[in-house]
């Protein structure tokens, strides 16, 4: 349990790290910041829905860490957008694993 867990958090830290090049990418090549995050947290909920099925008691820790890096960056920027962007992508995704949780079935 706990190995899988502690795989589960490795690959969700290299989804937030490939996460970075995405809103570089998307930010760049749409030339808006807000589609920038908007991709990344269709990302980052996608790989916490994905984790969250298979070990529901890690959800939120799932949607908090594939966000960190991108958070972090956005956070240290010049500019509060970036980190008001963030944090709402921050907060969708961590929504995203909570309702995940509350609609898993139980293992029977």
């Amino acid at each position: 349990m706990i190995v899988k867990r502690i795989a589960f958090s490795l690959l969700a830290i290299v989804v937030g790290v490939l996460g970075i090049g995405v809103l570089i990418g998307v930010g760049e090549g749409t030339g808006s910041g807000v589609a920038a995050y908007a991709a990344d947290a269709v990302l980052f909920g996608v790989t916490a829905y994905t984790l969250a099925r298979v070990d529901p008691a890690g959800g939120v820790l799932y949607a908090v860490l594939p966000c960190a890096p991108v958070l972090v960056i956005s956070l240290m920027g010049p500019d509060s957008g970036g980190a008001g962007l963030a944090l709402l992508m921050t907060a969708v995704t961590v929504l995203s694993a909570i309702l995940t949780r509350a609609t898993a079935r139980p293992k029977r």
